[in-house]
């Protein structure tokens, strides 16, 4: 029997090696010449938009940039999906279109439009990955909703959100098929929180940012001054993801150097946690590490237990240097206790549940609508600040069928996984995610299915190695039949 059992019945992604060959072994897209390429593209662009930032010229600096990341995707178009993700944690310093897009959304199109030459093989529903169905299923009756919504152009607007936002994890499986360049995604994924973390520590008051009375006021980098559209909360979620891909990193890549400079992006990232004063990931984060570990088959108790030690000391000299060049300061014991404030306006997590589940209930169980929900609730001026009880009231039974299907369907992958370091890595951000999404609207963020699409790229790697060893060792037992 194949050693993949309960997945026979799928047919993976086109596999981009030659059937000799196991998955992970070689990489997807050029392969020769493909570092030699980089560099003549991005040593001397970085060379003269550095030079024309540096003189005052910023807006033709990132335009040289720009025009580069067009040239290389189109070459490779793994570097549209890396600029993405790179630029994601770094949202809330760049202005795009201010109020209309963000420069990772129009980054999301382009990578789209670039990978479609491999996207396009995998909508029939023979190479579907069996998550596909639910996401799909949910994504698909958020458009239905539409006839019954009381304002159609909110739910259009959402639902092109969604798709664009759950495009995301579709993007990385089909572009990163081997452990080499997923590792890669993660390194630069690290990179970029490191920056926003050192930047969200550098400037603004950080304080009043994190205390939530005023938005973080930082330069765009290109020139203007923004208030808007920052949402603390989800970049504290982006630090959380990025802080177990750096354990991750830490613990498989070899050499003192490498592991070093990610410690080093591990401090400054605890930090900018720290004083984000994200409540949810400040219980998250811990717990989801705990979780990892326990629940991590094959492990074996020293690793764990060196594991937990590990991550006891890093996150206690955070702690100290924290508290003693005062970036905590005051504020988290209210931040803590505004959550019991009784109101819906106050953001009393009962209250806003409450008001969800009356709603599902006078839509008869089928749900108002995607962005529906201030229009059937009077009372209602909030989000639901979770995620199931969101699906309940704006998607109704469906919606929240599908979706805990789809992370069913996820944990029982995940614990089939025999590499224990990117098992440990899949249960942390898995159980990360569903911490978080208990206080806030997650899943609809980008930091959301990005989490997601690590999770489904390792475990696809897995699956297909198996798949294609359980193929190689068939005519084998054959032949041993036969003589």
């Amino acid at each position: 029997m194949s050693p993949n059992t309960g997945f026979e019945r799928w047919s993976p992604l086109p596999l981009a090696f030659p059937a000799e060959g196991l998955v992970g072994q070689v990489e997807d897209g050029p392969k020769r010449g493909g570092a030699a390429l980089a560099m003549g593209i991005w040593a001397p662009t970085l060379l003269l938009a550095g030079g024309a930032i540096a003189t005052g010229y910023t807006i033709a600096g990132l335009a040289m940039g720009a025009l580069a990341m067009v040239v290389h995707s189109l070459i490779d178009p793994r570097v549209a999906v890396i600029a993405m993700i790179l630029v994601i944690p770094c949202d809330w310093m760049v202005t795009a279109i201010p109020q209309v897009s963000t420069v990772s959304k129009l980054l999301g199109v382009w990578a789209l439009f670039v990978s479609l030459p491999k996207l396009l093989p995998s909508v029939a529903p023979n190479a579907w990955d069996p998550c596909v169905k639910w996401i799909g299923g949910l994504i698909v009756w958020a458009a239905i909703g539409l006839f019954w919504a009381r304002y159609p152009q909110a739910v259009i607007g959402g639902w092109q959100s969604l798709v664009l936002t759950w495009g995301i994890p579709v993007l990385v499986c089909i572009q990163f098929k081997d452990m080499a360049s997923v590792r890669a995604l993660l390194i630069l994924y690290v990179i970029g929180c490191t920056l926003s973390a050192a930047a969200y520590i550098l400037v603004g008051d950080v304080h009043a940012a994190a205390e939530g009375s005023k938005r973080l006021e930082s330069q765009s980098l290109i020139g203007g001054g923004q208030e808007e559209g920052i949402n603390p909360n989800s970049i504290a979620r982006n630090f959380g993801l990025a802080f177990f891909a750096a354990i991750y990193l830490i613990i498989v890549f070899k050499g003192v150097v490498r592991r070093l400079l990610l410690v080093g992006g591990l401090m400054v990232i605890i930090l900018a946690i720290m004083i984000l004063k994200a409540r949810a990931v400040y219980l998250a984060l811990p717990g989801a590490l705990v979780a990892s570990v326990v629940m991590l088959k094959g492990g074996g108790l020293a690793r764990r237990m060196s594991l937990v030690l590990v991550m006891s000391v890093i996150g206690g000299a955070a702690g100290l240097v924290a508290m003693k060049t005062g970036f905590l300061g005051e504020g988290v014991e209210q931040r803590f206790a505004s959550i019991f404030e009784e109101g819906v306006h106050s953001g009393n997590r009962l209250d806003l549940w409450t008001a969800h589940v009356k709603v599902f209930l006078a839509s008869g169980m089928m749900g108002v609508g995607l962005n529906q929900m201030a229009y059937r609730s009077e009372s209602l001026a909030h989000v639901a600040h979770n995620d199931w009880f969101s699906l309940l009231g704006t998607l109704g039974l469906v919606g929240v069928a599908c979706f805990a299907a789809f992370h069913f369907n996820l944990a029982r992958r995940m614990w089939r996984l025999e590499d224990v370091w990117a098992k440990m890595l899949c249960l942390g951000l898995w159980t990360f995610l569903l911490a978080c999404g208990l206080t806030q609207d997650d899943y609809v963020h980008k930091h959301y299915t990005i989490a997601v699409g690590i999770i489904l790229a390792l475990m696809r790697i897995e699956e297909e190695r198996n798949s294609l060893s359980g193929l190689q060792a068939a005519p084998a037992a054959m032949d041993s039949w036969s003589g």
